[in-house]
């Protein structure tokens, strides 16, 4: 670990600087940097992600996403390319298993309440959004996206319309009910938006409700080059 580590003299300050990232998430989840080489657990986890070859650059951060003793599992996050992508993984210390982490997989691990309210879908989304692996915010209405230095160049311009004419609309969540009449296939959804500055892009998750619970969610790329952005060099 010492000597993969030490190709990144820096790479402490940088760990320190993704886990103090995502401000504005509402999830809960506390990261830290990653790996500390005086905890065993760090040491155990890094261990296992080089055994799988998804060590990436060696360092990023770590939060205990589910903290049940029988089916807890850590999120960990890579820096990868030298900074230039970020890739997440589950830990899962009962079977040291090392999974990719992906939405439904989140879902399977999901620590929140499914009650299918409006509240717990917000949640829902904010856990999910972690995997993108840069800041992200929800959002509800278009102006909710950063956007100060496109009025300051448009001043009598709106946002708003700017995006609407470019078949992007922003929505607040709400349920829609889908196959009423069906016995035993109905089921509703909802829509959360999600903006991530990296790249200025516009998501939508579809998260799908079954029986009063959330069982699953879709994330679809609405729009990029939106907003007060920034890219990686």
């Amino acid at each position: 670990m010492q000597k993969r580590l030490a190709k990144y003299p820096g790479w402490e300050k940088c760990a320190q600087a993704l886990a103090a990232e995502h401000p504005y998430d509402r999830s809960g989840l506390t990261r830290e940097p990653f790996p500390n080489l005086n905890n065993p657990v760090h040491v155990e986890i890094w261990e296992a992600l080089r055994k799988k070859g998804k060590v990436g650059d060696a360092f990023g951060s770590i939060c205990t996403y589910n903290g049940d003793p029988k089916q807890g599992c850590y999120l960990i996050t890579i820096s990868d390319l030298l900074g230039q992508s970020r890739v997440s993984y589950f830990y899962v210390p009962s079977g040291r298993w090392v999974i990719d982490a992906t939405d439904s997989i989140a879902r399977s691990y999901y620590p929140g309440d499914t009650r299918a309210t409006l509240e717990n879908v917000r949640q829902f989304v904010a856990n999910l959004s972690i995997l993108l692996g840069y800041e992200a915010i929800a959002v509800e209405h278009a102006d909710d996206i950063p956007h100060t230095r496109f009025q300051k160049e448009n001043p009598r311009l709106s946002f708003m319309e700017l995006l609407s004419s470019k078949g992007i609309t922003v929505r607040p969540p709400q349920f829609l009910q889908k196959n009423e009449n069906a016995e035993h296939s109905g089921y509703s959804e909802c829509n959360v938006f999600v903006y991530m500055p990296c790249g200025g892009q516009v998501f939508r998750y579809e998260v799908r409700c079954r029986h009063g619970q959330i069982v699953d969610a879709e994330r679809f790329l609405v729009a990029t080059d939106v907003g007060d952005c920034w890219y990686i060099m």
